[in-house]
């Protein structure tokens, strides 16, 4: 007989370990009887439960810290209060973690969110064992995350500093300027920009009386349509008017007097260009102009005119915007 009993618990102790159970945990804000009703739920679709008293909601990131830490194969938050439901699944094996949250219309049917809750709980498995590859977190980023990775808004100031070629019909040479602009966008796609513009070097006019150094400047401001505030490429219209200043040096001949004079006018200006992004505040800017002023100027030597600038006047353009 106690050979028989021998052999017996000999036998036993060769039949396979009972596999245990994978552990799901079960957090619920605030505590109620939907927990006990999620643990049925999973008992019934052969999962072991576990579940910890949550006294405040918790972010996402709680709640998978809390099942790796309980090394729970899956965890299932409800937050009553915000009618959601996450689920966040870890495979031990892979390393391969998903998170998925659900909204639920009528949290106050607490059978309604248990059965859902338990849905995408399997359903998240099932994605889980399909993934060839080990995959990252694919849940809805928080909100301090969806601020950071949405879009910029629209840049409401913007400051150009370029150089300008200008050139005109009439006798002068081409004039070189520097140019520096601020703008600002009340609405959307409108704003208004105030410019100057201003003479890097002088353009020199000869003839038998003498020669004369021009340098030219003129200040404008008009509206701005940025066509286009999205993307990498900004096409971008604009209106100038304002007054415009030549100072003119005179060098004469013998026997005649030099002298400095100044012309004052006005102009305005149709100013197309295009901004290309280089990064998420500063602005490439190329672009040109036509314009016209209202007078005529014009270097006059000895009571005879010699030449003449601005009706009309043509310009390139070429700088960096900076926006906020």
């Amino acid at each position: 007989m106690r050979a028989c009993i021998g052999f017996m618990l000999w036998l036993s102790s060769l039949a396979p370990a009972e596999t245990p159970l994978p552990r799901v945990g079960v957090l619920v804000y605030p505590d109620g009887p939907l927990r006990a009703m999620l643990r049925g739920e999973l008992q019934f679709l052969g999962f072991a439960s576990e579940s910890v008293e949550v006294e405040t909601a918790l972010p996402t990131a709680a709640v998978e810290r809390i099942g790796t830490s309980h090394d729970w194969v899956a965890s299932i938050y409800v937050d009553m209060t915000e009618a959601q439901v996450v689920v966040a699944v870890v495979d031990r094996m892979t390393g391969k973690s998903l998170t998925r949250r659900l909204r639920t219309e009528d949290s106050s049917d607490v059978r309604v969110v248990a059965v859902k809750a338990v849905e995408l709980l399997r359903a998240s498995l099932l994605e889980l064992q399909q993934t060839p590859l080990p995959v990252e977190r694919e849940v809805d980023p928080p909100p301090q995350a969806r601020a950071a990775s949405s879009p910029p808004p629209n840049p409401r100031v913007g400051v150009f500093l370029g150089a300008v070629a200008a050139a005109a019909p009439g006798g002068l040479g081409v004039s070189w300027h520097l140019r520096g602009a601020i703008s600002a966008f009340p609405f959307a796609r409108v704003g208004f920009t105030l410019s100057g513009t201003a003479p890097l070097v002088a353009t020199r006019v000869t003839d038998e009386e003498g020669s004369a150094d021009i340098r030219i400047g003129w200040v404008l401001v008009g509206p701005r349509f940025d066509l286009v505030r999205r993307g990498v490429v900004h096409p971008v219209l604009g209106f100038g008017i304002g007054p415009a200043i030549l100072s003119m040096q005179g060098t004469a001949s013998a026997p005649y007097a030099s002298g400095r004079d100044y012309v004052v006018t006005g102009l305005a200006e149709f100013n197309p260009a295009v901004e290309f992004v280089v990064a998420p505040r500063v602005r490439l800017r190329l672009g040109g102009a036509i314009g016209s002023c209202f007078t005529r100027p014009e270097v006059i030597f000895v009571e005879r005119s010699v030449a003449s600038w601005c009706l009309p006047y043509g310009l390139g353009e070429l700088g960096v915007s900076a926006v906020w």
